[in-house]
């Protein structure tokens, strides 16, 4: 067993699970049933799920072996979907600008937008003392100029 550890370390699952069966083919034999087709579609697609089920498949799969099961299963989900947040700039045409959440903002109905930080910096505070303006006069009203007569304002259409 410490063999197929070492080689789940250095060489990844898959290969872990090809030397396991070189090891040990009855195990597989009886885990898949005869089913060899099955055996290998888990090695090619759910490598990590079927070393657990293997490891758990002896005294049948009951309780806390589904918990193993699910581990497995997450691993291989990690391996799949993790390296696509992680690359995601080699991506062609990714806007390297927008964040995660204004996309999901923007895809998600119902969620709004994060604010925006601010493009420029707020201004220092002034530690200078802060004077009233002086008052001023008040504002004279204009004496009206002479005019024809007419004491109505002109309209102009």
């Amino acid at each position: 067993m410490c063999c197929v550890f070492t080689i789940l370390v250095f060489l990844g699952p898959r290969f872990g699970i090809l030397f396991w069966w070189l090891v040990e083919p009855t195990r597989f034999d009886l885990a898949f049933d005869q089913r060899w087709f099955l055996a290998i579609l888990a090695w090619l697609a759910l490598p990590w799920t079927t070393i657990m089920y293997l490891i758990v498949f002896p005294g049948g799969i009951e309780g806390f072996d589904w918990i193993w099961l699910g581990i497995g299963f997450a691993f291989d989900m990690i391996n799949y979907f993790g390296g696509t947040y992680t690359n995601r700039q080699a991506i062609p045409g990714y806007d390297t600008t927008t964040t995660g959440n204004q996309l999901v903002a923007a895809y998600v109905p119902g969620v709004a937008a994060p604010a925006a930080a601010p493009t420029t910096p707020a201004p220092a505070p002034s530690t200078a003392p802060v004077t009233p303006p002086a008052s001023a006069p008040p504002a004279s009203k204009p004496e009206a100029s002479p005019s024809s007569g007419d004491d109505k304002p002109s309209s102009s259409s």
